[in-house]
């Protein structure tokens, strides 16, 4: 919005949308030709490659002199804040890495900070996809104990400080 005037018509609202899974050839008719789609998909893929830098993102806290290094995104991410804060509060030196974008991977500072844990804790809310990647980047530097969770709750922040502690409490 600009001083209250929205820029941009709300989806749905006062104009017709089409939206579709297909791609446009270069005068931006769909097509559904597979070299069009290649060739689409490549261009898109090198300009993320290209400004990579400048989408990678990431949100850390405590994590520069952790032992523990929770790695959590989207809503467990917020539970695992709480969670680090309050080991924090119990004298556990206890970080969290929250990757702001999934692709590109904020690979270079997750790598960094696991050089320093002794151990990392992957909070998710499926069975693994996010812990496989933290386990392709950190590359056994520390282990990633994995804390999934598929029942459709989400995560409270005593579960993952559970998973943090480790039993000392």
């Amino acid at each position: 919005q600009d001083g209250g005037v929205p820029l941009m018509a709300p989806f749905g609202q006062g104009y017709r949308w089409h939206v579709t899974g297909l791609f446009h050839d270069e005068t931006g008719f769909p097509s559904n030709k597979s070299e069009v789609t290649d060739r689409s998909l490549r261009r898109l893929i090198r300009k993320v490659e290209k400004a990579e830098p400048s989408i990678r993102d990431y949100f850390t806290e405590s994590a520069e002199d952790c032992e523990v290094l929770v790695v959590a995104f989207g809503s467990s991410a917020m539970s695992s804040l709480s969670a680090v804060r309050q080991a924090r509060a119990e004298g556990v030196k206890a970080g969290l890495f929250r990757p702001k974008t999934i692709w590109p991977f904020p690979e270079e500072t997750l790598s960094a900070l696991a050089a320093k844990a002794k151990r990392i804790i992957v909070p998710e809310m499926n069975l693994g996809q996010l812990a496989l990647e933290i386990e392709r980047v950190t590359a056994g530097r520390a282990p990633v104990e994995r804390l999934g969770k598929i029942n459709g709750e989400l995560f409270h922040p005593e579960e993952i400080l559970a998973s943090i502690m480790g039993g000392k409490r």
